[in-house]
C-alpha cells in the first residue's frame, strides 16, 4: 500500500508486509495521510501532530473495488 503524507512535509511512503510503516522527521502541522493500492478504493485519514508525537493510526481495511479481480 502506498501512503501519500500530505502537510508541512510530504512524503511518499509504503506499508511493510504487516500495513505498518513510520513517517519520521515531520514538523508540528495538520497533515492528510492517504492510502492507496490497485483495486481497493482509497482511504484519507486527517490530524494534527505537535512536535515529538508517536501516533497509531489504527487499523483500518480497504475495501475492494467493485469488479476488481480480489
Amino acid at each position: 500500500v502506498v501512503v501519500i503524507v500530505d502537510g508541512p512535509v510530504n512524503q511518499q511512503l509504503a506499508t511493510d508486509e504487516n500495513g505498518y510503516f513510520t513517517a519520521s522527521h515531520l514538523s508540528p502541522g495538520h497533515y492528510t495521510f492517504g492510502y492507496f493500492a490497485p483495486g481497493f478504493q482509497s482511504f484519507t485519514r486527517s490530524l494534527a501532530v505537535d512536535a515529538g508525537d508517536r501516533i497509531d493510526l489504527g487499523n483500518f481495511k480497504l475495501p475492494v473495488l467493485p469488479g476488481s479481480a480480489f
